[in-house]
């Protein structure tokens, strides 16, 4: 489960945001709308436990995460959160499998080849295990990015606009392909997203709305 508490967070004394408290059941999918420049970003850093909130507290399971320590954090995060950013980030000198064994390597696991394999196929580019991620189409490095995420099988899993750029068809093979990694995990899926596309898709729909000095997100039913 996850849950948040009287969550805010400052940039400065002009722009500060505000989230109200938030309880996603283990499973559950969840999406987060906002126009750019909203929060809806801030708002996965902080559930990813990347910012530390200005007030408030964000509990994953048993755990509270910022009553760890920043080695400790960093470790549960590893273990237990996978974030897919708008941007995939691989280390372009390594392969496919490379970049999935240092997402296990920095969770304090073993790398573990079999679950690697096992995961790239179930998202149909097994056959990629040995490339390097830029010789990959954008489609591919989406779910190369995706397996990275899910590979220490999380109990939350964080996307950050990933139909954003994509047709209406890619779209809902993107959103469908989340949620049936989600479900085969039995983990939390939360999008953060412009995509207005998406708000019928999913269990629970918060939107983020702005005023000139702060941001409220707001649960839709």
């Amino acid at each position: 489960m996850l849950k948040t508490s009287e969550l805010s967070y400052a940039y400065s004394k002009e722009k500060h945001l505000t989230f109200p408290d938030i309880i996603c059941q283990q499973g559950e999918h969840c999406l987060i709308l906002g126009q750019s420049g909203s929060g809806k970003t801030t708002m996965l850093n902080l559930l990813a436990g990347l910012r530390t909130p200005s007030t408030g507290s964000i509990q994953l399971k048993d755990t509270s995460l910022f009553q760890l320590s920043g080695a400790a954090l960093d470790r549960f995060r590893g273990r237990n959160i996978g974030i897919i950013f708008q941007q995939p980030h691989f280390v372009k000198s390594l392969d496919v499998e490379a970049n999935l064994a240092i997402a296990q390597k920095l969770a304090g696991e073993r790398v573990n080849k079999t679950k690697i394999v096992t995961l790239l196929e179930k998202l149909q580019i097994g056959h990629k295990l040995k490339q390097k991620t830029y010789q990959l189409s954008v489609g591919e490095q989406q779910r190369v990015a995706i397996a990275r995420a899910l590979v220490n099988q999380p109990l939350l899993i964080l996307a950050d606009e990933p139909t954003s750029a994509l047709d209406d068809q890619n779209a809902e093979k993107v959103v469908n392909l989340l949620k049936e990694q989600a479900q085969a995990a039995n983990a939390i899926l939360m999008i953060v997203t412009h995509d207005t596309r998406l708000k019928n898709q999913f269990d629970k729909t918060y939107r983020i709305v702005t005023s000139p000095i702060y941001s409220i997100l707001k649960y839709c039913l």
